[in-house]
């Protein structure tokens, strides 16, 4: 019961201090292998009012990097484990994009190997699938925060009408 309690407050804490002070949706962007694993993400992430599910992809690697320039997440939930090996070659090159996203490890089984290179490319978040809904919700909130600090300025985004909007 105080686990209970203490999660929903962490939540509760979350949304009110990065929704309010942002007045926007935080823009997600899922990347599984899985079409299977990326709807049930999205149906779970996309049931939050300040969350907005932008775009999935199974990581072809350029597609994957097109769709990120385009949509402009805001963070990334991300799968490593790839069935050609390169799952952080891709996150790398998904950094190196002009305002990329935070990235959100988000994996099947915890490999400290590949933990320890996606921390040295600057991911901070190394997670297993079977994250409670509650728990990655407040993850995403906590990495979107990161990355608001660490841009030190709010990202323009083209509101549909050629203006942009903060």
């Amino acid at each position: 019961m105080i686990l209970s309690r203490w999660k929903s407050s962490i939540f509760f804490s979350a949304r009110v201090g990065v929704f309010a002070v942002s007045g926007q949706k935080i823009r997600l962007f899922i990347v599984d292998e899985n079409p299977m694993v990326q709807q049930a993400l999205a149906e779970r992430l996309g049931r939050e009012p300040d969350l907005e599910v932008v775009g999935r992809s199974e990581g072809e690697t350029q597609t994957l990097l097109e769709q990120v320039r385009m949509l402009q997440p805001d963070v990334l939930v991300f799968e490593c484990k790839r069935r050609d090996g390169c799952g952080l070659r891709l996150c790398q090159k998904v950094l190196e994009l002009e305002n990329n996203p935070e990235i959100i490890v988000l994996s099947s089984f915890i490999n400290e190997n590949e933990r320890l290179a996606a921390r040295s490319l600057g991911v901070r978040r190394y997670l297993l699938k079977d994250i409670a809904t509650l728990e990655l919700i407040y993850e995403i909130h906590a990495a979107y925060a990161d990355r608001s600090k660490n841009t030190g300025r709010k990202r323009k985004r083209e509101n549909g009408n050629g203006s942009y909007r903060h």
